[in-house]
C-alpha cells in the first residue's frame, strides 16, 4: 500500500489535512503567535511548526520580540541598574541583597 499524496495526508488526531494545518500555522504566526501557541492549537511538534513558518518575512521579527519579552520576564534587576549592581557585587553583597537594594534604588 502506498502513502497518500503529500497534500492529502491527514493529522491522526484532528483528521485535518497537513496542508490546511500548515496554512493555519502560517496565518497564526503572521498574527504574532508564538511557536508554543501554534504547537498547542494544532497539536503538532515544535520542529514541524518551525518548519512551516520559518520562511515567513515576519518570523525573524516575531522571534526577536518574543525573546525580548521573555528576557523582560526573567529580569531580576530593574532596567538601568546594571552599574549599581556591579558595584554591589564588588562590595560583596549576596544576590538577594543586591536584588533588594537595586529595586529600592529604582523607586
Amino acid at each position: 500500500m502506498a502513502w497518500p499524496a503529500r497534500d492529502r495526508r491527514r493529522h491522526p488526531i484532528s483528521g485535518e489535512t497537513y496542508a490546511a494545518l500548515r496554512d493555519r500555522a502560517r496565518a497564526m504566526r503572521s498574527d504574532g503567535c508564538t511557536l508554543a501557541t501554534i504547537m498547542a492549537a494544532l497539536d503538532v511538534s515544535k520542529p514541524t511548526a518551525w518548519k512551516w513558518v520559518r520562511d515567513l518575512p515576519c518570523h525573524a521579527k516575531i522571534t526577536r520580540s518574543n525573546a525580548r519579552a521573555g528576557a523582560d520576564l526573567r529580569r531580576i534587576y530593574p532596567p538601568g541598574s546594571l552599574a549599581y549592581v556591579r558595584q554591589l557585587t564588588r562590595k560583596g553583597f549576596t544576590p538577594i541583597e543586591r536584588i533588594r537594594l537595586a529595586q529600592e534604588a529604582a523607586q
